[in-house]
């Protein structure tokens, strides 16, 4: 929400890539910088659930809840992006037919919106895992912290090839890459977890 009134207040954007890169660019930036603040909340939001659960006699969160609720977390910031998506071309899929943009005849409109907003969510959804385990302290990599951001100002500006005759062609496998490639590192980050869980309780 913060990052759409930010956008806002810039509008009207000239037709032109330059034109966008400083608010993609603004709108990133604060969404990583709000990231870390996200992250405390989450912690503290453990603490309380453990208290809970040891005063019921139940207990702690295991691995697994911790992951689906870094999970849950995550997939609520791509839901946000993928209402912003549909939003605004949520009146002109009312009625028959379909729209085309010039510079993408290749698929509907959308069609793209839809994909481009799968990949997003899949995206956002995944980094959380990813930006949350580096930010604990079972997992302090450098390269970890990195990622997330850089992948998602790549993800961001990838968009700007729309731009571009037919750059719908090249966006939509590129995104498609990428998410791939977080989820990946995401489901990877949990078997390793898993893992380091069993040893633990073995050790006991």
């Amino acid at each position: 929400m913060l990052t759409a009134l930010l956008v806002k207040a810039a509008l009207p954007l000239p037709d032109t890539p330059s034109g966008y890169v400083l608010p993609i660019l603004l709108g990133v930036t604060v969404q990583e910088l709000l990231r870390p603040i996200t992250y405390k909340g989450y912690r503290i939001s453990l603490d309380q659930l453990n208290g809970v659960a040891d005063n019921m006699g139940f207990p702690s969160l295991s691995v697994l809840d911790k992951f689906m609720l870094t999970l849950a977390i995550g997939f609520g910031h791509g839901l946000s992006h993928l209402v912003f998506f549909f939003l605004s071309i949520l009146p002109a899929s009312m009625g028959q037919g379909t729209y085309y943009v010039d510079t993408c005849p290749q698929m509907s409109i959308f069609l793209y919106y839809a994909l481009t907003g799968l990949c997003f969510l899949i995206i956002h959804t995944s980094s959380m895992v990813v930006a949350y385990t580096a930010y604990s302290k079972e997992d302090r990599k450098l390269l970890n912290w990195i990622q997330v951001p850089l992948l998602h100002y790549t993800a961001s500006l990838l968009t700007l090839l729309n731009f571009m005759q037919g750059g719908c062609v090249y966006v939509i496998p590129a995104l498609a890459v990428l998410s791939a490639a977080v989820m990946t590192h995401g489901l990877f980050i949990f078997v390793r977890m898993k893992g380091h869980a069993f040893s633990v309780s073995t050790r006991i």
